[in-house]
């Protein structure tokens, strides 16, 4: 489909028009028109020579008129609009500005379904705006339903100001306001080594510390608004130089500086006042015996570039090699002084690793990977004819490589494809999984095909598609009433597995890492009308699963529908299932779990908001299987706390409350078994009192001290046992808040008892570690607790022998306080066999993990020899010594490990 740009308007109310470069605004990078095969230039070892897959239409923007898709969509009437206002800080109009307006591919899914029905998207971007004296803008346009878009403002001296669409509907008016566009600063700089030595394409990153936190987070999920950059990535020049190309917020920006061990400055304050800032970035010098460094290459011998190349154990264990194919890897303070398990992976290459641990200072190390082989598919008719216009899914079966890209299983090679032939390059050895997406609706998609590779290749891969056929779904309950508005979707079954309301739909996006036999794909799905019935299209001749999910009635599945086996409609009968009603008591807890979501309060909630917000569902295992009803998910409150939930099955169910934790940037979410209901039978109606005071939230109120002195600015880890819920799950709590600069907090709480630590960074290793707080804190529901938080600490060095006296370079050890039961593992010894640890005072019976378990091979047999088993890992553990620590001794603590661990 051609789309026309639409009118760029724009009013000069004084005549004249002045224009102004673009200067390097660093815009996401967009794919316009259609999508290309992402396998076309893989690598491959096949001898097979091949006519190459027919290209798609060249991918520039390009103006054009507009002309009629193939199937018959309409763009008339369709125009979207943004607009806005350039103002400087003091809401003045701006002059000046370039206003841009671009699209792009959402991402390869949403183009790929629109691509099966639709000619590739042709569209031209409207012709940038420089505004006049009023610094208005506007942009018409008709938008393509896969793109998403990108505005972006541009000022000489300013803050750029940049926003995006995952899509934009037809008819669309998105109104900007007045865009605030403020002087800005021009940062340049270097980056050095401790011995002044320039760092040549070090990989800078500049993130803003934007001082009003998640309020300011929450203003960027705003969609109706522009925003400045708050983060700068850029590669220093060969002289270790760099310039950020747009002009850069004033401010607090944090800094740092990847595979590199900063020093400093670890932020820098940009000042309005202060137009230009140059920037000396400091970072450690690494002696080459702190470096390995080799090259990927392939089995001919030619680099790999963008090989991601591993590294095990390594703080900063990934790179992606460069257009050479070298890569290098730096020994942080926090590495230990050992040989490197490292291995490579690309597209369309095998995995490869040199065999062997690599030691420090190797300079030569050479990874050489196999290139993949070529395999034919074949795509015919169940009577034989070829198809020839369709796209493939092609991807290693899952667990079968040690890394998986969403990449490996985007659709490729869509196109048209004589005699249905086409080549498939560079699949590595193994199985393999393959999926036929034909274009548009005449065929369906293949089922799940799967395939090996050896070193001499593979036969030629036939797949048949079956012809797409309709068929009515009618639905209706027991009484012969039609029930309406309820969801038909027509599945797959991928692992054989009936499909059953625990079955998941997976996407085909998704198939590629997900090994669970009890999924299935989405064939079809619709909405039952006025009367009952749905059509739903789907292949004539496989067999499929039925599944049929609403409010009004209990789920039901059946399996073994085959469309095309007769023409009437298919009878689907769905029980009534039984209603579970209630109300949360009291209401005050669920004020305060909205608050713990970090949701708005008042006002219209974003979808973000009603994501996670509070709920109740009902949930029960059925063997490995865990059935959560609705099938759609948690039902929410109503304002009074009241609930009703509806269509249940028979059975026994635990009524679950589900609630989040989390502000604007993270969240997580946890099921609460608060109600068992027993024996429920069809129709009936089960009232549950729901008293929830147990639960009600406590706030906490410390002053926090370490050594006599406040805990300014740190990080506080609560864990808590808060005893078991409903079903007998046993809840742990973790919080994890930060004092102010007097060293307090207050924190809302669910009632329990704390383990406390606090989290500190050591200044010699660069190394977070945290130090036990003796005394735990326990908190009462609905109490308001103030309490004083503290912990004296001593800093030691133990220096670790084994058996026989000598120095241990490598041993996990673990300390637990005889005093309250808590334990932390300590730091790795260095090269002379010593740990330095800080510890709360007290005494501490230290262990140590048996050396076998540094061994990934009998580490994993060792827990799955005790799979279940959450104390497993103390099975590991071998005593050495009571130690103690007291406050102001520095005596050396020697230990000698044991033979029975190893060592």
């Amino acid at each position: 489909m051609k789309y026309t740009i639409g009118i760029a308007v724009f009013v000069l109310l004084l005549g004249g028009l002045a224009w102004f470069v673009f200067d390097g605004e660093r815009a996401p990078d967009v794919e316009l028109g259609s999508v290309p095969s992402v396998r076309s230039d893989l690598p491959s070892a096949s001898p097979v020579v091949a006519e190459p897959p027919v290209e798609e239409t060249e991918q520039e923007t390009r103006r054009s008129s507009v002309q009629e898709a193939s199937s018959g969509d309409s763009t008339a009437g369709c125009s979207a609009h943004v607009v806005g206002r350039c103002v400087n800080e003091n809401g003045e109009p701006l002059v000046g500005c370039v206003v841009r307006f671009r699209g792009g591919r959402a991402n390869s899914e949403r183009m790929d379904e629109y691509l099966r029905d639709h000619d590739p998207v042709e569209w031209t971007a409207p012709e940038s705006i420089t505004t006049g004296e009023d610094g208005s803008f506007a942009f018409e346009f008709v938008p393509p339903p896969p793109y998403r878009f990108y505005a972006s403002i541009m000022s000489t001296g300013r803050v750029a100001l940049s926003g995006s669409w995952s899509e934009i509907a037809y008819g669309r008016r998105i109104d900007l306001g007045d865009c605030a566009l403020v002087p800005g600063v021009e940062v340049t700089g270097r980056v050095v080594t401790t011995k002044g030595s320039p760092v040549a394409e070090a990989n800078v990153s500049l993130q803003y510390e934007n001082p009003r936190g998640p309020a300011a987070m929450s203003e960027r999920l705003n969609t109706t608004k522009l925003r400045s950059p708050d983060s700068e990535s850029l590669r220093t020049a060969a002289d270790g130089s760099f310039v950020v190309r747009r002009k850069m917020l004033p401010g607090r920006w944090s800094v740092s500086v990847r595979d590199q061990q900063l020093e400093r400055p670890t932020s820098i304050e940009l000042i309005a006042a202060r137009p230009v800032e140059r920037v000396e970035i400091v970072v450690a010098a690494h002696e080459v015996a702190d470096t390995i460094s080799g090259v990927v290459a392939d089995d001919r011998g030619e680099p790999i570039a963008r090989a991601r190349v591993m590294a095990h154990p390594l703080a900063n264990g990934f790179q992606s090699a460069k257009r050479d194919g070298r890569f290098t890897f730096h020994r942080g303070p926090s590495d230990r002084d050992e040989p490197l398990t490292i291995y490579a992976t690309a597209d369309g290459y095998e995995d490869a690793s040199p065999g062997e641990r690599i030691p420090w200072g190797t300079t030569d190390l050479r990874i050489e990977m196999k290139r993949g082989l070529d395999v034919e598919v074949c795509v015919k008719s169940t009577s034989g004819e070829p198809i020839e216009n369709y796209g493939l899914r092609v991807f290693p079966k899952p667990g079968t490589r040690r890394s998986w890209s969403s990449s490996q299983s985007e659709v490729c090679y869509r196109g048209t494809h004589e005699d249905g032939l086409t080549i498939v390059t560079g699949l590595v050895r193994g199985s393999h999984y393959l999926i036929v997406e034909p274009q548009g609706k005449s065929w369906c998609r293949s089922s799940l095909h799967e395939f090996e590779v050896t070193d001499s290749g593979a036969a030629r891969q036939y797949v048949e598609l079956h012809a797409a056929v309709s068929r009515v779904v009618r639905v209706r309950r027991a009484n012969g009433d039609p029930v309406a508005g309820t969801t038909v979707q027509l599945i797959e079954s991928i692992g054989g597995n009936p499909v059953d309301a625990a079955t998941v739909l997976a996407t085909p996006m998704a198939l590629g890492q997900n090994t669970s036999p009890d999924q299935g794909l989405r064939v079809d799905e619709g909405k039952t009308d006025a009367v009952g019935e749905v059509t739903v299209q789907g292949p004539s001749a496989t067999a499929m699963s039925l599944r049929v999910i609403g409010d009004r009635h209990a789920p039901l599945c059946r399996d073994g529908i085959v469309l095309g086996s007769g023409d009437g409609p298919i009878e689907i009968v769905v029980p009534d299932g039984a209603r579970v009603v209630g109300k949360l008591v009291p209401i005050e807890l669920l004020d305060q779990l909205r608050r713990e979501a970090g949701v708005a309060q008042t006002g219209e909630q974003s979808p973000r908001d009603r994501m996670l917000m509070p709920g109740i569902l009902l949930s029960r295992t059925e063997g490995s299987k865990r059935i959560e009803h609705p099938l759609a998910g948690k039902l929410p409150f109503e304002a009074d706390g009241s609930f009703t939930i509806t269509g249940v099955p028979p059975g026994d169910w635990v009524l679950t409350l589900v609630a989040s934790r989390g502000d604007q940037r993270t969240s997580t979410t946890h099921r609460l078994g608060v109600a068992l209901v027993s024996s429920l039978t069809e129709g009936e109606t089960r009232d549950v009192e729901l008293d929830l005071s147990r639960y009600l939230r406590a706030t906490l109120s410390a002053h926090v001290l370490l050594d006599g002195a406040p805990f300014a600015d740190g990080q506080v880890h609560f864990q808590g046992d808060g005893g078991q819920d409903a079903s007998g799950e046993v809840l742990t709590h973790w919080l994890q808040p930060t004092t102010d600069a007097s060293g307090d907090i207050e924190q809302l709480m669910p009632p329990g008892t704390y383990r406390v630590s606090l989290r500190m960074l050591d200044p010699e290793s660069k190394r977070w570690f945290h130090v036990a707080v003796p005394t735990p804190v326990t908190v009462a529901p609905g109490e308001h607790a103030r309490t004083t938080i503290a912990v004296q600490t001593a800093t030691r060095r133990i220096v670790v022998r084994d058996s026989n006296g000598e120095k241990v370079k490598r041993c996990l050890l673990y300390a637990h306080n005889t005093g309250n039961d808590q334990g932390t593992w300590l730091p790795e010894a260095d090269a002379d066999g010593v740990v330095r640890v800080r510890l709360a005072v007290g005494s501490w019976q230290l262990r140590v993990q048996h050396v076998d378990l540094f061994d990934p091979a009998k580490s994993q047999e060792f827990y799955r020899q005790h799979a279940g088993d959450p104390q497993a890992w103390k099975r590991a553990l071998h005593d050495v010594k009571l130690i103690q620590f007291t406050r102001g001794e520095t005596v050396d603590i020697p230990v000698e490990l044991p033979a029975s661990a190893g060592f």
